[in-house]
C-alpha cells in the first residue's frame, strides 16, 4: 500500500487507508495549486539526490513537478523521473544562482525549495496544497493563487548520528496560516 504493507497489519492498514483517503481529498477543493519543487544538487550528492526524488514521487499529491538546478557534473547524474526538468550549469555557479536557476521561470502556482538530502512524508505536498486551498475563497483572500504568499510549510524529523530517525514520526505535518513574510509571524 501507501503507507504499510499487510505485513505491516493492523496498523499498516490504517495507515494505508489514512493515505487513500488523503489521496482522494484534492478531488472535492475548487482550487489545486500546482507546486514545483526546486532542488540545487551539487557533484557527490548523487544518493542523497536520488532519496529526495523519491520522496518527491511518493506524493500523493498529484499536481506537482521538479526542477532541478545542478551545478558541474551533479547535472548527468539526476536520474530520470517524470515531470522533472534539469537546468544544467557552470560548476563555479554561485549558490544564489543556482537558487534563482532552479526558480526562474518556473510555470506553477507555489515553490516548494527541497535541499537534498530533505525528504518529504508521502502527504506532504498534500498538506502544503490543502492549506493553499483552504486559504482561498475566505473574505479578504484572493482568488489569485498567484498573490502574495500567505502560509510557511515545514517537515522536519530529527535524524540522528547513523541517518536513523530520531523521534516519534509526525504523520500530519503542519502549515501556518497566516504567515507574513514581512513581519515573520
Amino acid at each position: 500500500g501507501l503507507g504499510g504493507s499487510s505485513s505491516d497489519g493492523p496498523q499498516g492498514d490504517r495507515l494505508d487507508r489514512y493515505f487513500e483517503q488523503l489521496a482522494a481529498a484534492p478531488q472535492q477543493w475548487a482550487v489545486q495549486p500546482s507546486i514545483t519543487v526546486a532542488i540545487i544538487a551539487e557533484p557527490g550528492q548523487d544518493e542523497l539526490l536520488g532519496e529526495t526524488l523519491a520522496s518527491v514521487r511518493r506524493q500523493l499529491y498529484p499536481h506537482w513537478t521538479v526542477r532541478v538546478a545542478a551545478r558541474g557534473t551533479a547535472a548527468a547524474r539526476v536520474p530520470a523521473m517524470d515531470r522533472t526538468e534539469v537546468v544544467a550549469l557552470p560548476a563555479r555557479t554561485s549558490f544564489a544562482a543556482a537558487t534563482a536557476a532552479a526558480l526562474d521561470p518556473v510555470a506553477s502556482d507555489f515553490i516548494l525549495e527541497l535541499p537534498v538530502g530533505d525528504l518529504l512524508y508521502p502527504q506532504g505536498l498534500l498538506v502544503l496544497a490543502r492549506a493553499i486551498a483552504e486559504g482561498q475563497g475566505r473574505p479578504g483572500q484572493s482568488a489569485d493563487l498567484r498573490s502574495e504568499p500567505e502560509i510557511v510549510y515545514g517537515d522536519d524529523r530529527p535524524i540522528g548520528p547513523a541517518g536513523e530517525p530520531a523521534g516519534p514520526p509526525r504523520l500530519k505535518p503542519a502549515a501556518m496560516p497566516g504567515y507574513t513574510p514581512r513581519r515573520g509571524t
